[in-house]
């Protein structure tokens, strides 16, 4: 997620294979950013969801997260969408403390490799997919 008006294929370059990226005015998902990553990215590397197998994802109740058009596609998509309570997502994600904690050290001491090679370049939004 960028900052931005337009979308610009050198933002991603350095990224992993099958990496997605996109702009919003803020830097931070919207409603609409969120149902596309849904539609179009999540469900590209999950197993198809079936009646009988459905997948299931957790989520904070953030107003960008939740809305009944989505609500209605996830179930006709066997996806069970669960909000996780108000003022609990600290303490109930687990990815925290277990993947993205982990994450941010290590590419924040990337960024520390770089700087250090590099005296006076400065990281701009076109590094950030190489250095993760």
């Amino acid at each position: 997620m960028f900052k931005g008006k337009r979308f610009l294929d050198e933002l991603m370059a350095g990224a992993t294979e099958g990496a997605a990226g996109t702009v919003s005015d803020s830097g931070w998902s919207n409603s609409v950013i969120f149902e596309h990553y849904l539609k179009n990215h999540f469900l590209k590397f999950v197993a198809q969801p079936t009646e009988a197998e459905k997948v299931l994802i957790l989520y904070d109740g953030h107003k960008s997260h939740v809305n009944i058009g989505l609500i209605e596609w996830a179930i006709s998509k066997h996806i069970i969408l669960f909000v996780l309570p108000p003022h609990t997502s600290h303490v109930l994600q687990p990815l925290d403390i277990g993947c993205y904690g982990p994450f941010q050290r290590m590419y924040n001491n990337e960024c520390h490799k770089f700087m250090r090679c590099h005296p006076g370049q400065i990281i701009t939004r076109y590094d950030v997919c190489g250095l993760a």
